[in-house]
């Protein structure tokens, strides 16, 4: 199995106790057939440790984030430890929602929200990867909310909590700007896809959860003209919620009249849209990220038949 190992920071990676080397802008590539493998990755500035153990290349216990692009090619995201308990205040705020509210971040080797009222407590552990967090307050008519925001991956973010008898998150975007107005949130975000999609959604805070009322998605870049292309951008189209902009991509022979909620049921959730260069079975495939359960993705892989640079008909592989 190839192995493509990366890191939320640089750290030097071993293999059953042999270095292999030190992640820093680019991928540890590694092929092994071992049936036991265990990895441990130290972290170069936080100075934590984080473990791996892999049985029969489908078995993982670990602190990483295991993406399985096929029977052959496997990607390992190291992620940073927790500190252990000790929690640094980083930001601290008050806040109200129907009562008063206090907001503290901490960090522990990752990210910690505590939220506190006088009828209720909450402590939870915000993704592994963010970066740089702060917390804020945003209104939303009478509504004050806590904000976390910083950034994943060089990804801008933000998540919102709410109160509605006890803590819940209210809502996470990947953005670059949010905007109050009146009774709602207006949400931009620019995606890295090759049509650059701008969207905008207008949030509305509903029973403790933000809620999208109305959303516009633009592509700022023409189509692509080359024939192997097509598939991704219709994905792309599809993963931005541009369904309109995706049914161009479709035969009108096959798919006229197709509805937005069609698509979006057929392909399900999914986290990203890819391409596996590294292995020749799949590579003339699209492939869709499904998170298949905590820290373990997997890629479904999809077929595309076409006449010119419209697609007939699209199958699951």
């Amino acid at each position: 199995m190839l192995f493509l190992i990366t890191s939320d920071e640089p750290a030097a990676i071993k293999l059953n106790g042999r270095l292999i080397g030190v992640t820093s802008s680019n991928d540890i590539s590694l092929e092994s057939g071992l049936q036991l493998l265990l990895f441990e990755a130290a972290f170069v500035f936080s100075g934590g440790v984080s473990g791996l153990l892999i049985k029969n290349g489908r078995d993982f216990t670990g602190n990483a984030e295991i993406t399985l692009f096929g029977k052959d090619v496997c990607a390992v995201n190291f992620l940073p430890p927790s500190g252990g308990g000790f929690y640094r205040p980083v930001h601290q705020l008050k806040y109200y929602d129907k009562i008063q509210h206090k907001a503290t971040l901490f960090f522990d080797g990752g990210y910690f929200l505590e939220l506190e009222c006088q009828n209720n407590y909450a402590r939870m552990r915000l993704p592994a990867p963010l970066k740089d967090a702060e917390v804020r307050k945003e209104i939303i008519g009478k509504t004050e909310l806590v904000c976390v925001l910083g950034n994943i991956k060089g990804k801008p973010f933000r998540s919102w909590y709410g109160y509605n008898g006890e803590y819940t998150p209210a809502g996470t975007f990947f953005c670059q700007s949010v905007k109050a107005d009146g009774d709602k949130l207006i949400i931009t975000r620019k995606h890295s896809d090759m049509r650059a999609h701008i969207s905008e959604t207008a949030c509305g805070y509903i029973n403790g959860v933000l809620k999208a009322k109305e959303a516009a998605v633009t592509p700022s870049l023409p189509p692509p003209k080359a024939k192997r292309l097509i598939p991704f951008a219709f994905m792309e189209a599809v993963f931005s919620e541009a369904y309109a902009e995706a049914a161009e991509y479709l035969n009108p022979l096959h798919f006229e009249g197709i509805l937005p909620a069609q698509l979006k049921n057929y392909f399900g959730d999914f986290s990203d849209v890819l391409h596996n260069g590294h292995d020749a079975e799949y590579s003339k495939y699209v492939g869709l990220k499904v998170k298949k359960s905590e820290n373990l993705f997997a890629v479904d892989y999809y077929r595309f038949e076409m006449t010119g640079l419209l697609i007939d008909n699209i199958e699951k592989v």
